[in-house]
């Protein structure tokens, strides 16, 4: 994600320890720490597994920071 975006590691998962507060995003393992979207009530069952934005990323993927 830094490497996206050209921030920092720190910046990355300062932002996403952010969204994980403000409950739009949740943890979903420790190490490696995987995020994913925060399931809503618009949201089908299914789609808080994440679906990819580019090809080859998910709402999951790894950040190792």
């Amino acid at each position: 994600i830094g490497k996206v975006l050209d921030a920092s590691s720190g910046a990355v998962a300062n932002a996403l320890d952010r969204l994980v507060s403000l409950e739009d995003a949740v943890l979903t393992c420790e190490r490696p720490r995987r995020f994913a979207l925060a399931p809503t009530d618009d949201m089908p069952d299914d789609a808080s597994a994440g679906s990819p934005a580019e090809p080859g990323h998910t709402a999951t993927d790894t950040y190792n920071g």
